[in-house]
């Protein structure tokens, strides 16, 4: 019993001194009680932009999903959910990442250092996309092989 409580005890510890709070308000993205920056809804539910409180646009994300060619055990098609991201001053270019939460993606851009200050630090870009660029394409979608029967 003092095993589990002490478990629970330090998840509870590691979550809140880890974790920024991250809420949407009224086109602001606040971090930890601060206005951050803004986001503008492109496609509700697909497409945001994200800016520097200045009102410089710095990166778009967009969602989607991607089909793994498997199927649940009632025959319901499994899909992994994904964002595209663009940062849109940078040579970067587009990438894609497993986050599929706007919050989680804040996140990541606090703890890299992408904007500091209200500014866009181009250094720190490259260290996100290396840190949580991933191959979503290649690691879920499986590779169908055509199967020829002759009768």
């Amino acid at each position: 019993m003092k095993k589990i409580l002490s478990i629970i005890i330090l998840t509870f510890i590691v979550s809140f001194s880890f974790g920024q709070k991250v809420k949407f308000k009224k086109g602001s993205i606040w971090v930890d009680g601060s206005e951050w920056g803004l986001i503008k809804t492109e496609i509700f539910g697909k497409k945001y932009t994200f800016s520097t409180l200045k009102g410089d646009e710095f990166v778009t994300i967009t969602y989607d999903d991607i089909d793994t060619g498997e199927y649940d055990k009632n025959g319901k098609k499994i899909t992994k959910n994904y964002m595209t991201v663009n940062f849109l001053t940078t040579d970067i270019g587009t990438f894609e990442t497993g986050s599929n939460t706007r919050k989680q993606l804040v996140r990541w851009l606090v703890n890299t250092e992408v904007i500091v200050e209200g500014e866009l630090v181009e250094e720190n870009v490259e260290k996100f996309k290396n840190k949580y660029q991933e191959d979503i394409s290649g690691k879920y979608r499986k590779g169908g092989n055509t199967i020829i029967i002759n009768n």
